[in-house]
C-alpha cells in the first residue's frame, strides 16, 4: 500500500541517518548519495500515487502543499536543487519529522540520534 511504501522510505532514511551520523542530528541533504538517491527514486515514484489517492479521498485543499513537501524531500535526497520556497521554514522535510518519530525523538524537527 501507499502508506507502507512511504513508511519504508522513512525507515530507510532513519537507517541511513544512523549509519552516517556525525553529530546529534541528521539532515537529508548531508546523507551520502549512495544511501539517499535510491530512497529519492522510490519516493519520486510515489508522488503520482499520492496525488491520485489524495484526489480520490480528500478535498483539493492541501494537495499542492503536500506535493511540494514531497518534491522538496525528493530533491534533498537526490542531491538536486530543492524547489522554492522550501516547505518548512527551517528547510527540513516531512521525512525529517517521520524519521524523528520512528527514532522516538518527536520533540525536534530533525532526527536526533
Amino acid at each position: 500500500s501507499l502508506v507502507i511504501a512511504l513508511m519504508q522510505v522513512a525507515v530507510g532514511v532513519g537507517l541511513a541517518c544512523t549509519r552516517t551520523r556525525r553529530s546529534g542530528h541528521c539532515e537529508l541533504a548531508s546523507l551520502p548519495a549512495d544511501l539517499s538517491v535510491p530512497l529519492a527514486e522510490t519516493l519520486r515514484g510515489l508522488v503520482g500515487e499520492v496525488q491520485a489517492v489524495w484526489t480520490a479521498r480528500n478535498k483539493q485543499g492541501g494537495l499542492e502543499d503536500t506535493l511540494m513537501r514531497l518534491r522538496h524531500t525528493v530533491a534533498l535526497l537526490a542531491k538536486e536543487p530543492p524547489p522554492t520556497p522550501p516547505p518548512f521554514k527551517d528547510g527540513s522535510s516531512w521525512l525529517d519529522d517521520a524519521a524523528s518519530f520512528i527514532l522516538g525523538r518527536r520533540d525536534t524537527g530533525q532526527a536526533e540520534l
